[in-house]
């Protein structure tokens, strides 16, 4: 499965499915924090799922990046 990584550690990786698309948020609290955001979307504890008719929004994607970031930065010493 494609990832990125920040700091020697997983930020995000997706996949296909036959029929969806999943972005892996890998840990932490993004999804916590944007679950208003993701209403609607088909989730679990790290994961999105949606279809290529209905695209996470770029926006959303932004955000689960930057917290990710944050999240690897506060833990740097970990």
């Amino acid at each position: 499965m494609p990832a990125f990584r920040y700091r020697g550690k997983y930020l995000v990786s997706f996949g296909a499915a036959k029929a969806h698309v999943s972005l892996f948020v890998m840990r932490g609290a993004a999804m916590k924090m944007l679950e208003e955001e993701l209403h609607g979307y088909d989730t679990s504890n790290t994961v999105i799922r949606f279809t290529p008719d209905r695209p996470l929004p770029t926006p959303i994607v932004e955000k689960i990046v930057k917290l990710r970031i944050e999240e690897i930065d506060a833990h740097q010493g970990d």
